[in-house]
């Protein structure tokens, strides 16, 4: 199965553009401690939850498309380990002793004997994720967490199972996403329709059911339209009406946010492969994961040294751009140094 040129799209720059709708989504939690400014508009939504679900549309297509080029399990478990681990690490590393040991209340012998500094580390694992260092940011507008952005990894890795395990056993076909991506469209309707339903469903928690669903819901849309990018009509009409549909959707249908998702999934596939790329520098520098993953610990920074001295535009425009840098600098001297290591990994 051919591979799609990744010089000749848009998904970087997509992704790039989630990125920095998180950070901004999260600039109002972290300096006011309330909601984007979008949410009444958007009906109870935030900027940052259409970035996810941009995100995730994305990921869905392109793992997809990464298992079955090679249909090969050790190096796909190789390739996702190498894209997600080390700059999670350093990130990990960084926040326990660097950002931690200078920003916190306590001593500097309490803060390293404290447990929880080093149970800080589960991070690098991914599951369980641990969101507090001891002492660290508890001052702030928002307190305590040092970098709420990675609940969303946890999601992530369980999409990647999902694909790996279907791919296994030979049911990564086009007939097992689309049933998954109904199954998934399905229960969020349901946990619509109860919402007042018991804090836990069998052994999972209501509220992050919730959200795993819908990110389920809009990475399986994604991999639904990988299998369908052969037979899915692409053209200027067609789009202009599916973003019609979708703001009809989202503001006047009942569970317009789930249909959303999948129109939003033919949006973003549009403006990605049959769009003239938009920005052709960025192609081969993929630094929105390293955006993604610092953004909150540095705005977290930001507000403990200023505070709102320098006012909300100030703080987007110096968070933006010390986030861009430190997701360049991931880029250039942790990830791609790590992917690069997958052709040398794969043949043990």
């Amino acid at each position: 199965m051919p591979r799609a040129d990744r010089r000749d799209n848009n998904f970087d720059i997509m992704r790039l553009c989630a990125a920095w709708m998180v950070l901004y989504s999260h600039a109002f939690i972290l300096y006011y401690n309330s909601s984007d400014t979008f949410v009444e508009y958007l009906k109870y939504s935030s900027l940052s939850g259409i970035a996810l679900n941009v995100f995730f549309v994305i990921s869905g297509y392109l793992i997809t498309e990464s298992y079955l080029y090679r249909k090969d399990i050790k190096i796909f478990t190789i390739s996702r380990i190498l894209r997600l681990l080390p700059a999670l690490i350093i990130v990990v590393i960084l926040s326990i002793f660097i950002l931690g040991a200078i920003l916190t209340t306590k001593s500097l012998s309490e803060y390293f004997t404290d447990v929880n500094t080093y149970k800080y580390l589960r991070c690098i694992l991914i599951f369980p994720l641990k969101y507090t260092l001891p002492g660290v940011f508890e001052n702030n507008p928002y307190p305590g967490a040092v970098n709420g952005s990675l609940w969303t990894l946890e999601i992530e890795v369980r999409c990647y199972l999902l694909i790996a395990l279907l791919g296994f056993c030979s049911l990564l076909r086009a007939n097992i996403v689309f049933l998954i991506t109904a199954l998934c469209f399905t229960m969020n309707i349901l946990l619509n329709i109860f919402p007042e339903y018991p804090k836990y469903i069998l052994i999972f928690k209501y509220s992050a059911l919730v959200n795993d669903c819908r990110l389920f819901l809009a990475f399986f849309a994604g991999s639904s339209l990988f299998f369908l990018k052969d037979k899915m009509p692409y053209n200027a009409r067609i789009f202009l009406i599916a973003i019609f549909a979708d703001l009809v959707a989202w503001y006047y249908l009942p569970f317009g946010q789930h249909i959303h998702i999948l129109l939003l999934a033919y949006i973003i596939l549009y403006v990605a492969l049959n769009v003239k790329p938009a920005i052709k520098f960025l192609h081969g520098t993929d630094i929105s994961y390293g955006v993604y993953i610092y953004a909150f610990p540095i705005q977290q920074t930001y507000m403990h040294y200023l505070g709102e001295d320098y006012g909300f535009l100030s703080f987007i425009i110096i968070t933006t751009f010390t986030t861009f840098l430190f997701g360049y600098i991931s880029w250039k001297l942790i990830e791609k140094p790590s992917l690069n290591l997958k052709k040398h990994l794969s043949r043990f």
